[in-house]
């Protein structure tokens, strides 16, 4: 059985104030923050650092902001400065080191002499660099990510129940939704929670369907969702009985971030398409009970005149490497496979999850998603 624990990690772990009952409050925080927000770029030769209990920047006009803890490690590592060390040296001494630093890592060509920095407007009038990076990032805000889902997320999905404040056997209360300084975090459901009993079943199987996504508007980690059908979500968010597991994630760079939430705003789409509760039963029933391409045997022979059959009947949408290695997925990772074309689903979703190219890897997989809904010629 399947255990998915990335929000378990985040329900054990987030403070109070990054936690969020509902998407509009979640939407609403990081929504604020943007609006104090600017990314732009600073010319690093006009910079001095002090070191003074806090890391400062100071500009050539005045301007001082403060760097966080995350910004200043991507500072020191940027130097190649430890900053363990910092904190042994006396503060003119650590500023010394770090502005010397500074200027030989842009001549040496180490570190970009401009670079793309995110500042942040305090309450008390002051400012707060919370990231900074080279020329080529490509920035995607929290609030880009909380909107999307606020604006497509399917009728009836929602953010599923967990223990209040991250203490087993509290309150049960909508949980599942965190943003903080660095990072920014989401899980929903469509059933499948302690509020639904019995969960979404399917002759016998459950069928529940969730998602995770995740964003870093300082760069702390990828933008990126998980899709998975499940079991149970139990009150400390471990995912039971996860299948159908698919990662897309994709790097800060350039328009890629951009891109990626198109993909992922039709993902969304995709899910209102199949939101019926009985429409899905029926076409899961349709697709287990469809014989696609029937597989006959484990045998060369018997494997052979299975992929003579499907690449006839998957010519057009998937290529011969791509129908060859569904085929070689299903068998290692399913049970009783019969050929239906809810086993090619999986087996081409499984061919999709080993793709590198983020675009390849969307198209396979609304591809292998529309085998639930389509039957094969």
């Amino acid at each position: 059985m399947t255990v998915l624990n990335q929000a378990h990690k985040q329900w054990a772990t987030r403070p109070a104030d990054e936690r969020f009952r509902t998407l509009g409050d979640l939407r609403n925080a990081v929504l604020r923050r943007r609006q104090r927000s600017t990314d732009g770029m600073l010319a690093m030769r006009d910079v001095t650092l002090r070191v003074n209990g806090t890391l400062t920047a100071h500009g050539a006009a005045g301007g001082v902001a403060s760097f966080t803890h995350w910004s200043a490690g991507q500072l020191c590592n940027k130097l190649g400065v430890p900053r363990d060390l910092l904190a042994k040296l006396s503060p003119s001494i650590g500023s010394d080191v770090l502005n010397d630093r500074l200027h030989k890592a842009i001549d040496e060509g180490d570190v970009d002499a401009r670079q793309r920095v995110l500042l942040t407007s305090d309450d008390d009038g002051g400012r707060t660099l919370r990231a900074l990076h080279g020329e080529s990032y490509g920035r995607l805000w929290d609030y880009d990510l909380a909107n999307t889902l606020a604006e497509y997320l399917p009728p009836g999905w929602r953010n599923p129940v967990a223990y209040e404040g991250g203490q087993w056997g509290a309150q049960l209360v909508p949980s599942g939704l965190y943003a903080g300084d660095r990072d920014m975090f989401a899980f929903f459901i469509d059933r499948g929670d302690a509020l639904d009993n019995p969960s979404f079943d399917v002759d016998g199987e459950q069928f529940n369907r969730g998602f995770f996504a995740w964003n870093s508007e300082t760069g702390a980690k990828s933008f990126g969702y998980t899709t998975f059908m499940f079991d149970r979500a139990c009150g400390n968010h471990y995912v039971w009985g996860a299948k159908e597991v698919n990662t897309f994630r994709t790097r800060h760079a350039g328009r890629g971030p951009q891109r990626a939430l198109h993909t992922f705003r039709r993902f969304l789409e995709t899910l209102n398409t199949m939101n019926d509760v009985s429409g899905f039963v029926a076409a899961v029933r349709a697709a287990k009970a469809d014989m696609a391409v029937p597989i006959t045997g484990t045998t060369s022979a018997a494997k052979l005149e299975t992929l003579d059959l499907a690449y006839k009947a998957f010519k057009g949408t998937f290529t011969q490497s791509q129908v060859t290695l569904a085929l070689d997925a299903m068998l290692r990772e399913e049970k009783n496979v019969t050929g239906s074309r809810y086993d090619w689903l999986a087996g081409f979703t499984a061919v999709a999850r080993g793709l590198t190219n983020a675009d390849e890897r969307s198209k396979m997989e609304t591809d292998a998603s529309n085998l639930l809904l389509v039957p094969v010629k």
